[in-house]
């Protein structure tokens, strides 16, 4: 396994550069069982910046995109354009293992 984590750089508070973490975790499990010999997020550096004048945010609910993301950088497939994303991507501890959850809200974009 990899030490390799996400570099989180820019207008991000600490809540949402752990979700960063919880989200690179998730993606590089889901990525180890759905694509066995792809290893792009076990051998890659990522960096994952919000510039300068963007909307400052401190919330968990940018995890589903930050794990979409991660999945498109690794699988080269592009993530749909038309859609909003919003969800909640934790982790908890329990009996020794840990669970990671995702909780995600459908939205109707018109």
């Amino acid at each position: 396994m990899s030490s390799l984590q996400v570099r989180v750089t820019g207008q991000l508070g600490d809540v949402m550069r752990e979700s960063s973490q919880i989200a690179h975790t998730f993606a590089r499990n889901f990525l180890r069982v759905q694509q066995p010999d792809n290893d792009f997020l076990e051998r890659s550096a990522l960096h994952l910046h919000v510039p300068e004048g963007a909307t400052p945010k401190d919330g968990p609910s940018a995890g589903v995109t930050m794990v979409t993301s991660f999945l498109s950088v690794a699988t080269g497939v592009p993530s749909r354009t038309d859609v909003a994303m919003t969800g909640e991507v934790s982790q908890l501890a329990l009996n020794g293992f840990i669970y990671i959850y995702i909780y995600t809200h459908p939205h109707t974009h018109i």
